[in-house]
């Protein structure tokens, strides 16, 4: 139609199919008592579209796109599978012009091959239950539903200016999923929100998350034990203990220490002759005889049973470029939970590492040793008349045990194997007062391999930043590569895996690229700006041509989480976003990299940390 376009259905279905096209140069209006069918085809306005049915479908390829605004009203189910539901401006159900609620839609559901956008508006929609595995994004989002369910490695919702979705029930962010605003965001449910191996992130603004509960974690956390390793044997005599179980060792010696003279102590011994009190001496040795004395020998080892990750999704994340306010109790299970500014929480929070137990057992045999008086060895002749010899010396006669095999219980010792991390860079409280930042250093104590579980696990060295120059110094080559091992691990699966990125597509520019949701909207600086800056022939960049993992929002993205995983915030010290940190490291590459003798698509080595004066990327 050259104009206006209206069509109205009052009995049955508006079906659209087999490529056919509706088209209005101003306003299109489609009144469907039942259902609007839209199979492959497409329904566009240089104007506006507004609909009205009970189900709407859109399918295989079909296109419903306005030039302005969509208004959208639907009584059943919205479902978009393999299509496109996009506006120029706003994409929104019909909004109460009188301060009564708005009228709730159905419901809908978005496939991981659907896209609805509200490139320059809002996507405004008042509906029941939302169920995204694909993309759905706007300038501003605003989502009044009955429950939300944001799942996938395709699973986005995402806003330029500021992200705001509310349910009377639940919001799940699942498996890849993503609730993403390069603004700020509030999200607000009556039951739980639950973000499972899943981001909810405010790259440009605060956000604030009201619930009845927070669930932030992992969806699969598995272990599994290495073989057992046993240490050395070690042997331990206890001679003293198994005589003193003798009950005249006890009598005799408290008579033999009463009887002896100890400096200044007033003793019974002063009282007395020298004869008088060998005499005495002599009495209590044949009252209280020790003719057997026993010595116990044990032999043992120690065995421990090395717990490690067998099996782990990525960590659930929070993260708010600003202030970061949860009004909820939180549970917060080998994830991250962060604010570039301050962190506000107000509900009780349990706050927890994936941890496993090393099991260690102590086992081995011990074996008891009985000494008695045997013949003697020296005899003393009398000195007096009518005296007879006594015998002054005794050989030792040694009776050995049986040895006995034992062991002992086993001893339980607790082993972090994945951190948790709940920390606001400017300060965190909380409705008890202030709390402390919690979460270390990355763990370095999950190995990918059981052959290697049998390794030493050692305490991680955070990264101090306001004192560059001392943390680099301990570290040596084989420290680092574990480190960046650790913090890469399967870093292609984890980026894919995330509704934020795509693998690598038809003729790609990168391996791995960002959604095109948020680079429609943003450039993002990328390590372009070091490259440009490297003038000097001495880094070796001629003849060699610069190949990226991705882009600009990738290439901060990982930054930003090995910052994160060292020192449990997202920005170095005084920075102000994450693009202000990337930039903040560039440049202090750019100012050193000639002094350090640094090449391009070289690591660094343990020599060269060291004598690095200020955090840098390279």
């Amino acid at each position: 139609a050259t104009g206006d376009l209206t069509l109205n259905a009052t009995q049955g279905d508006v079906n659209n199919q087999n490529g056919a096209e509706i088209r209005a140069n101003d306003t299109l209006t489609i009144n469907a008592k039942q259902d609007l069918i839209n199979t492959g085809s497409s329904i566009e306005s240089a104007n506006d579209i507004v609909i009205s049915s009970r189900d709407l479908t859109n399918t295989s390829n079909g296109l419903i796109r306005a030039n302005n605004n969509i208004t959208v009203d639907w009584s059943g189910i919205l479902s978009n599978t393999s299509s496109k539901l996009v506006a120029k401006n706003t994409i929104q159900t019909t909004q109460n012009t009188d301060g009564l609620p708005n009228v709730r839609s159905g419901s809908l559901t978005n496939a991981s091959t659907g896209l609805i956008t509200a490139q320059n508006g809002t996507l405004d929609l008042t509906m029941g239950s939302l169920t995204n595995y694909g993309g759905i994004g706007a300038n501003r989002v605003e989502l009044d539903t009955s429950g939300v369910s944001n799942s996938g490695g395709s699973g986005l919702i995402m806003a330029k200016s500021y992200l705001d979705v509310r349910s009377t029930g639940k919001i799940d962010n699942l498996d890849g999923g993503s609730l993403f605003s390069l603004g700020g965001g509030y999200l607000q449910a009556k039951g739980t929100i639950t973000n499972s191996s899943a981001e909810i992130e405010t790259r440009g603004g605060d956000l604030t998350i009201t619930a009845n509960r927070l669930i932030n974690t992992r969806t699969v956390m598995e272990y599994k034990y290495g073989a057992p390793v046993v240490g050395s044997t070690k042997v331990e005599n206890f001679g003293e203990a198994l005589v003193s179980e003798n009950k005249n060792y006890f009598d005799l010696k408290e008579i033999l220490d009463e009887l002896t003279p100890h400096g200044d102590r007033d003793d019974v011994s002063r009282e007395m002759s020298e004869d008088e009190r060998q005499k005495r001496i002599e009495q209590a040795k044949k009252n209280y005889p020790l003719d057997m004395f026993y010595e116990k020998t044990v032999s043992y080892s120690l065995s421990a049973s090395i717990p490690y990750v067998s099996n782990i999704s990525a960590e659930g994340k929070i993260l708010s470029s600003g202030n970061l306010t949860i009004t909820s109790d939180v549970e917060n299970y080998a994830s991250t939970i962060t604010a570039v500014k301050h962190l506000e929480h107000t509900g009780d929070k349990i706050d927890e590492a994936f941890k496993a137990d090393k099991k260690t057992i102590k086992s081995g045999s011990e074996q008891v040793r009985e000494s008695r008086k045997g013949r003697c060895t020296r005899m003393d002749s009398a000195d007096r008349e009518g005296a007879s010899d006594h015998c002054v010396s005794w050989a030792t006669e040694y009776y050995y045990g049986d040895p006995e095999t034992f062991t002992d219980p086993v001893v339980l010792i607790p082993v972090s194997l994945e951190n948790s991390t709940f920390t606001g860079r400017l300060s965190i409280t909380g409705k008890g007062g202030t709390f402390t930042n919690s979460g270390t250093s990355d763990t370095v104590a999950s190995l990918a391999a059981q052959e290697k579980a049998s390794e030493t696990l050692g305490s991680a060295t955070d990264i101090d930043f306001s004192d560059p120059t001392q943390a680099p110094q301990a570290f040596n080559n084989a420290q680092i590569k574990s480190r960046r091992d650790a913090i890469f691990d399967d870093v292609f699966k984890n980026l894919v895996s995330s509704a934020l990125f795509n693998g690598s597509s038809p003729n790609p520019n990168y391996l791995i690229e960002t959604n095109p949701l948020l680079t429609s909207y943003e450039n993002f600086i990328s390590s372009d700006y070091l490259l440009n800056k490297l003038t000097s022939d001495s880094v070796g960049r001629d003849g060699k041509a610069a190949v990226r993992l991705g882009d600009g929002f990738l290439e901060q993205q990982l930054v930003r989480d090995q910052i994160l995983a060292f020192t449990g915030f997202q920005t170095i010290p005084d920075s102000i976003s994450i693009e202000d940190t990337y930039a903040t490291l560039m440049n202090n590459a750019v100012n050193s990299y000639e002094d350090l003798g640094l090449s391009s698509g070289i690591a660094l080595s343990a020599a060269q940390i060291a004598q690095l004066q200020k955090p840098i990327v390279w």
